[in-house]
């Protein structure tokens, strides 16, 4: 059981405003002093916070701007080429695919079709291509009297984002 409090005890309760401190004490100087080392302390807080924010903005800056200078270098680094021959019968396509970065490329599918029209004659999958290596890939077209071009499109994830990735060539 509480102790009972005096009518003094009370009347100083009431005066520090119900905060159970009396007015003239010791605790009466720490109060303020506490107060002013609460909203240093917030003021810090915040301080801290935002420059981690500002700084967080910054890396998510340049690891974007990094990932897209890598997607531009294996872009530009994968190399095209083939060659159309007729054996009286038929046509056939006999390409390559060439990955000149050091990186290694997955997932990698090769779509041959004629320019202007984006049904495929024939698709060709590589699970992957090292740094520095080519694969080939041959397939039927058909013979056309009139001149026509090959369209060869090659697709892969980006190593950065896993976003596909494309580069054509007219053969």
């Amino acid at each position: 059981m509480d102790p009972p409090i005096s009518k003094r005890q009370r009347q100083s309760v009431a005066e520090a405003g119900g905060s159970g401190i009396a007015k003239g004490s010791a605790a009466d100087g720490v109060l303020p002093g506490l107060q002013l080392c609460v909203k240093q302390l917030e003021a810090s807080v915040g301080n801290a916070f935002t420059r981690m924010s500002t700084s967080l903005e910054q890396s998510v800056g340049m690891m974007n701007s990094m990932n897209s200078m890598m997607e531009e270098y294996v872009m530009r680094s994968i190399e095209i080429d083939g060659e159309v021959s007729w054996d009286g019968e038929k046509c056939t396509l006999m390409g390559t695919v060439g990955n000149a970065s050091k990186f290694v490329l997955s997932g990698i599918e090769i779509k041959v079709c004629l320019e202007g029209d984006e049904a495929a004659l024939f698709k060709h999958t590589v699970k992957q291509i090292q740094g520095r290596k080519d694969v080939t890939f041959e397939g039927e077209i058909p013979c056309q009297e009139k001149s026509f071009n090959v369209l060869v499109v090659v697709s892969f994830p980006s190593p950065g984002t896993g976003e596909t990735l494309k580069v054509n060539k007219s053969l």
